[in-house]
């Protein structure tokens, strides 16, 4: 075996790729790429193993300048530098010699201890970091065996080493010797790793089914992790991929976690809910696998800022430290287990309670953080039937954080109940499950029916929030019936009742009922809700496809958006595919949107920075349905709501439309200048609070390409009716093939606050598209 090793010394301006053809005396061909920085000075990139012994000739493809201040030589021996020699030596790293392949390791003994503690390497390599968790697990007092990845260029996730032997069976052997040599038994085994180090520590623990494993930020598919080339260049691509190919590698770990989720080994994920390239694989579809998802934090975040966490977790199951209290509950007859959240001091967002039967998980819980708790409302977790088996919950809170009892309803606290009868919450049975609503109307003859659905929320004030929020509607001319999703811990989307019945018959039918009562059509009914509640409403498309639909930021790909609520990775998702109930489906909103009738009205409100739900995530060609009225806004999931709340107000009530014209003021699209005024004169309002304004973009057609908020001004005459153009840059390349051939109509539409909405086109000239 030999290896290259290349040089580069001199400046770059940007990132290049440099290609090394090799060709032996047979004329055969071997290509390396080598990736160079944008730096100054030398960089050198080493030890690119080479299949070939009798090299011939070589050739540098890359510019001329690249050329000629590159240098290659060629070892019979990998090239080691002296951070990582001196590294090793610290850390008494050997390379061992296991089944005629070679192994490198470092050993700690801890005289006394009758547990063991295996660690994989992740990737970093400065200094004292390299290869970190031998840094990160010195102060653990156990014995040790720490596993070094000294193959191919990076590592090769220690599948093969430099020759492409597979290495598993070594590193199982060796681990066997060791625990013969000093009495360890594999209950009492504990594998450890970060990145890399959590994927290989996942494939080697899985060989050693009464182990312990503990993986943070794993790669759970190796060729979608590197697909970010932001952090690894093309590191996969140019080395490690064409390394695994030519000696038929594969680097699938799903078998690995199937063998642990079919074995009910101990095994706990660590990862972020950011972390994109690295969380590849549902794990909860593995539910002896218990998965902590981190809110809000990517790749290095779970490794650096959250070490604390998952280094208590490991000392629990090495005895050397505690994080996770255990209680057994014993054999449970009553269908829920009820959990009261109380907190005497603020809560970070590591929280979370397990329970398990039989030793297999069956539900994750996700406290909520912050100083309150859940202040006032229960977590109602239905169990499955009895069936004598044993029960335990394992948490992270302290004892006096909680409380617990089971019962055979679900249950209530005296706020909700409270609550519920301030509201009205009422309770009807149809076609053998429950519905919860509010029906209120201050009319009794109604000019339309607004059914709304609930999106989330963890106070009891706040809880299914759309009823306190439409009591500021003026509804003197509607009935209002609020739909409440009091079914698992969260809600089920109104999928299903807790014991898996479907919701969507008996839904129908209680609006249809209400609908006749009131000799109401189906023209007059208005489907409303925002995000959870959003997704609810549109999955009705269907059952009423000549209604109104009002859809702010509905989740269109719960798979994605459990990253944004754990809760879902807890309970519903994995009841919902052990019951085989096709949730995708049921709530595929783009198809729905797609296939709906000509007679439906959907407006659809979604946010550019709406990562939670993923609007950002639809491919819908808004033009080419005229049932739908898109709108875009430029801010996050929580906001949308708020930020064009004037404009959904007004379209659930019976607003005036007043008729006027605007014109455009400016040089172009892509200037700071362009204005929007209208000229004449009808707009009153005179407080910004009072006004949105919405400028939309309709092909030769008359469906709506494109609809966004514009900024607000105040005229001249202290009227609040000029619009500037600030967030029409962000989204402009998508409208460039509709706006240059100016078949484009752009209309202005102001909503007030005060039940009036104006309405006109807006007069441009040529020199608005000039810019595009």
């Amino acid at each position: 075996m030999k290896f290259l090793q290349y040089r580069f010394d001199g400046e770059l301006k940007g990132n290049t790729i440099v290609s090394v053809v090799l060709t032996t005396a047979e004329k055969t061909s071997y290509l390396i790429k080598i990736e160079l920085k944008e730096k100054k000075g030398q960089q050198e990139h080493k030890n690119f193993p080479i299949p070939f012994e009798d090299i011939q000739t070589y050739k540098i493809q890359a510019s001329k300048y690249i050329v000629e201040r590159s240098q290659i030589t060629f070892t019979d021996k990998k090239v080691i530098t002296g951070t990582q020699l001196a590294f090793e030596k610290k850390y008494d790293i050997k390379p061992r010699e296991i089944n005629n392949l070679t192994l490198f390791s470092s050993e700690v003994v801890h005289e006394g201890s009758k547990k063991l503690l295996i660690t994989f390497p992740g990737f970093l390599t400065v200094g004292e970091k390299l290869q970190y968790p031998v840094t990160t697990i010195k102060e653990v007092v156990t014995n040790k065996i720490i596993f070094q990845d000294r193959y191919s260029v990076h590592g090769t996730y220690m599948l093969i080493d430099d020759e492409g032997h597979y290495l598993d069976e070594s590193i199982i052997a060796y681990i066997q010797d060791f625990m013969r040599k000093h009495e360890i038994m594999e209950k009492d085994i504990v594998f450890f790793g970060t990145s890399k180090g959590g994927s290989i520590a996942l494939r080697i623990g899985s060989y050693f089914r009464d182990s312990q494993i503990i993986s943070v930020a794993p790669q759970t598919n190796i060729e979608t992790f590197y697909m970010d080339r932001y952090i690894f260049g093309n590191y996969f691509q140019n080395i490690l991929q064409p390394l695994f190919k030519r000696h038929n590698v594969d680097s699938n770990l799903v078998p690995f976690l199937e063998k642990i989720n079919h074995n009910r080994q101990r095994a706990f994920i660590f990862d972020g809910e950011e972390d994109y390239f690295s969380n590849s694989i549902d794990i909860s579809i593995y539910p002896a696998i218990i998965e902590r998802r981190i809110p809000s934090v990517g790749h290095n975040g779970v490794i650096h800022q959250h070490e604390n966490e998952y280094m208590l977790q490991l000392k629990n199951f090495l005895g050397v430290g505690s994080n996770y209290r255990s209680f057994k509950l014993g054999v449970l007859n009553d269908k829920y287990i009820n959990f009261d959240f109380s907190y005497h001091e603020t809560k970070d967002s590591n929280q979370q309670i397990v329970i398990t039967k039989s030793g297999k998980k069956i539900y994750q819980i996700f406290p909520p953080y912050g100083k309150e708790g859940l202040e006032g409302k229960y977590y109602n977790v239905r169990l499955p039937e009895p069936d004598g088996s044993q029960y335990a919950l394992l948490t992270t809170l302290n004892n006096d954080d909680f409380t617990y009892f089971t019962s055979n309803e679900r249950s209530y606290t005296k706020e909700e109940t409270r609550r519920d009868q301030q509201i009205g919450v009422q309770r009807e049975h149809i076609d053998s499950v429950t519905l919860y609503f509010v029906e209120k109307s201050a009319s009794l003859r109604p000019k339309r029916l607004i059914v709304t659905f609930p999106g989330y929320s963890y106070h009891y004030k706040k809880s299914q929030y759309l009823i306190s929020t439409l009591n500021s509607l003026e509804t003197e001319d509607s009935i209002i019936l609020a739909f409440q999703d009091n079914y698992f811990a969260e809600g089920s989307y109104m999928l299903v009742d807790d014991e898996g019945n479907s919701l969507k018959d008996a839904i129908t039918k209680k609006i249809k009922i209400v609908l006749s009562k009131y000799q109401l059509s189906e023209s007059q009914l208005f489907m409303f809700g925002a995000s959870k509640g959003a997704t609810i409403a549109l999955s009705f498309l269907n059952e009423f496809p000549k209604s109104h639909y009002i859809a702010v930021v509905p989740q269109i790909d719960l798979d994605i958006f459990r990253e944004k609520r754990p809760v879902l990775n807890g309970g519903l998702i994995p009841f919902l595919r052990r019951n085989e109930i096709d949730y995708n489906s049921l709530l595929d909103i783009e198809q729905k949107i797609m296939s709906a009738n000509i007679n439906a009205e959907i407006n659809l409100f979604t946010g550019v920075s709406d990562f939670a739900s993923n609007n950002n995530r639809f491919v819908i060609n808004y033009d080419e349905l005229p049932w739908l009225k898109p709108l875009t806004s430029d801010v996050e999931h929580n906001q949308v709501s708020s930020h064009t709340s004037q404009i959904w107000k007004n379209l659930l009530k019976e607003s005036s439309v007043i008729e006027t014209s605007f014109r455009f003021e400016g040089e172009g699209f892509k200037t700071n200048e362009f204005r929007v005024r209208e000229v004449e004169n009808k707009i009153t309002e005179t407080e910004y609070k009072d006004v949105t304004g919405v400028i939309e973009f309709t092909n030769k057609n008359g469906n709506v390409m494109f609809s966004t908020i514009l900024p607000k001004e105040r005229g001249s005459n202290g009227k609040i009716n000029v619009f500037v153009n600030k967030p029409i840059p962000k989204y402009i390349s998508r409208l460039d093939e509709f706006l240059t051939n100016e078949t484009v109509s752009i209309r202005m539409k102001v909503y007030s606050e005060h039940s009036r909405i104006y309405v006109g086109p807006v007069k441009w000239h040529s020199n608005i598209f000039k810019l595009l």
